[in-house]
């Protein structure tokens, strides 16, 4: 971690590192570690629940199952950075998926039972531009962030610069006032400021090339099992030369997954809300929850059932 290793020609210089650049990497191998004893846990449950003989593609998830997911909640804080700008946009994907299921499951069962409908206007709960806002392609928030952690001399105010200059176009995106460091964006359930500061760095992968080829090689079995198992390509994609991938593209990877299990299941929805802002017991503001239910698309769901 204190030193790196720079291939020059057929030859590896080694060069120390910066303490910033040795804190990162010590960070990202704590990380490393946390998400593959996580999966490795979660495909071991998996494996004991499954039933004898319900085995699906590549020994994956069965055939027959039944799952819970428990939506994390829509993240506001004093200071927002690219782990809120994630969670967020997830809570965007699975609203937009909720949308879309409960919507087309009530036009279905009206038509079914001749039941006509007034057409509703969609157009509150719609957050079709707020996905394209930060995944659309080649210019949404994370493609810009790809790109910029690759290009020469890229920096956090040069990507804020790029969004402004490409996104403003988008009535979701809004320039702070008095934030020039920062950019806001309209979610559908609140209106979130993110600061741009680190946002490259955290979507660099800390984690090196040589870490990774010493996990492997651990005389620990546990370790180097866990660096080594089927499905990581980290090492393989850049061995292969293949662009660029930081946190935001193994995200969007990953949520890819998620949906597409989604969109395979047949899905019923449990909706929370909390009765208050301060976390009181006995406190109901009806204010809030109304709020809450009209940016959830309750309140226009019930119109078609």
């Amino acid at each position: 971690m204190v030193t790196r290793r720079i291939k020059a020609g057929g030859e590896f210089i080694s060069t120390p590192n910066a303490v910033k650049a040795a804190d990162n990497m010590r960070d990202g191998l704590a990380k490393a570690f946390y998400s593959r004893i996580f999966d490795r846990m979660v495909s071991r449950v998996n494996a004991s629940l499954r039933i004898a003989g319900d085995v699906g593609e590549e020994g994956g998830r069965g055939r027959f199952f039944i799952g819970i997911l428990d939506i994390f909640g829509f993240e506001v804080f004093d200071s927002n950075s690219l782990e809120q700008l994630c969670i967020n946009f997830t809570n965007e994907k699975l609203q937009a998926t909720f949308n879309q299921i409960i919507f087309q499951a009530a036009m279905e069962e009206n038509a079914e039972e001749g039941v006509v409908v007034e057409v509703a206007d969609l157009s509150d709960i719609d957050n079709s531009e707020t996905l394209e806002l930060i995944e659309g392609n080649p210019s949404g928030v994370f493609a810009l962030l790809n790109e910029e952690c690759v290009v020469p001399k890229g920096s956090d105010a040069s990507l804020l610069d790029k969004m402004f200059a490409n996104l403003l176009g988008n009535k979701r995106l809004k320039r702070p006032l008095r934030n020039r460091t920062a950019f806001s964006i309209n979610h559908y359930a609140a209106t979130v400021t993110y600061t741009s500061v680190g946002l490259l760095e955290k979507n660099k992968d800390p984690v090196s090339e040589d870490l990774l080829v010493l996990m492997r090689s651990s005389g620990e079995i546990a370790v180097s099992e866990l660096f080594a198992e089927k499905g990581d390509t980290l090492l393989l994609d850049r061995k292969k030369g293949a662009r660029f991938q930081g946190l935001v593209a193994k995200f969007q990877r990953q949520l890819h997954d998620l949906l597409s299990v989604l969109d395979s299941s047949r899905t019923h929805f449990i909706r929370c809300i909390k009765p208050n802002l301060e976390m009181k017991p006995r406190c109901y503001d009806s204010l809030y929850v109304r709020s809450r239910l009209r940016a959830a698309g309750s309140l226009t769901a019930l119109r078609f059932m």
